[in-house]
């Protein structure tokens, strides 16, 4: 409790939120910047025997530039749901409670200096994040049956999200490989570090990047708590609203809820808008080299290439059927 009441606090005194950061805690932690040790992230020994029941967090997650953003605020619609958009809060309370060691030069905001003996218990870090809720209840002045948060980050820590909630719900967004890879290309330096300027080694960092998404496509694919939303999917009006329905009655909440069985309609299409974004790749010179280049250099077998190049519809089903049998 006095975790919680803590966190609540600091809530209030983030200052003017903005919609990709709600409670000002980027702001908040760029004025207070410090510098640390820190000793075994995320390893630290935790009791998870009290741990209370997490059916009601849920997670958005994928790789950059396939759509999470859009889908974290289409989900943000119900009345009674709200979807973090990369502030990052949870994953950063939950990196630090789980930390084996933390030192920290003394400042104004927050100095600390742990190394505790007894481990923290689940029900402990719990509270502390109960209290990013309740905030998040007082900022929406509402209720909220399901909160949840976005970020690439939590597909490579499931298993110890599962921990700290337990029957939480994962949202995984993909999209077309190339048109992904293309999308990351097309980035300012400095804000992706996909990056090729046309040398063998760049063109199989790229190749790697785009192999490591689709496994992650396929294990997410065999996990009963994830489902897979396809950044295609996110295009056409009637595409969305199925979308949106599928992900509401996925992370428990209610469709009745909203009144009208879902969103308001005129919130969802503004949603809608022309899809120039899906099939880039054909367009990319850049791509269209780097297909070239794995073809001449062995690094994509021909049945790995034909699956990559398939349709927008059709790439899921045509790149698993290529890589499940590695």
């Amino acid at each position: 409790m006095e975790h919680r009441g803590r966190i609540w606090n600091a809530a209030q005194q983030f200052g003017p939120p903005s919609s990709g950061d709600p409670l000002g805690w980027q702001a908040f932690t760029r004025q207070h910047t410090q510098q640390a040790l820190i000793k075994g992230s995320w390893a630290a020994p935790v009791d998870w025997s009290d741990t209370p029941d997490g059916s009601d967090w849920f997670f958005l997650t994928g790789y950059g530039r396939s759509g999470s953003s859009v889908l974290s605020a289409l989900i943000s619609e119900h009345p009674h749901v709200w979807c973090g958009c990369e502030d990052h809060t949870i994953h950063a309370l939950i990196g630090l409670l789980t930390t084996e060691w933390v030192r920290t030069l003394g400042s104004d905001t927050i100095s600390l200096d742990w190394n505790r003996r007894e481990p923290w218990t689940g029900a402990e870090i719990r509270a502390v994040l109960d209290g990013y809720r309740q905030a998040m209840c007082h900022q929406q002045r509402t209720h909220l049956v399901a909160i949840g948060d976005k970020s690439p980050l939590y597909h490579m820590r499931q298993n110890s999200i599962r921990q700290v909630f337990p029957g939480c719900k994962f949202v995984f967004t993909v999209r077309h490989p190339l048109d992904q890879l293309s999308s990351m290309l097309g980035l300012a330096p400095g804000q992706t570090t996909v990056r090729w300027d046309g040398d063998l080694a760049g063109g199989r960092r790229c190749y790697a990047f785009m192999e490591q998404a689709i496994r992650d496509l396929l294990k997410a694919q065999a996990t009963s708590d994830t489902i897979v939303v396809q950044f295609e999917d996110l295009f056409g009006l009637q595409n969305i609203r199925a979308v949106y329905d599928r992900c509401i009655t996925h992370i428990g909440a209610s469709l009745a809820d909203c009144g009208t069985g879902t969103a308001d309609p005129a919130a969802l299409a503004s949603y809608d808008r022309e899809p120039t974004a899906v099939g880039r790749w054909i367009r990319d010179e850049q791509v269209q080299s780097l297909l070239g280049l794995w073809r001449e250099q062995g690094i994509a077998t021909p049945e790995k290439l034909q699956a990559l190049m398939s349709e927008p519809r059709e790439y899921v089903a045509a790149v698993g059927e290529a890589w499940r049998h590695e």
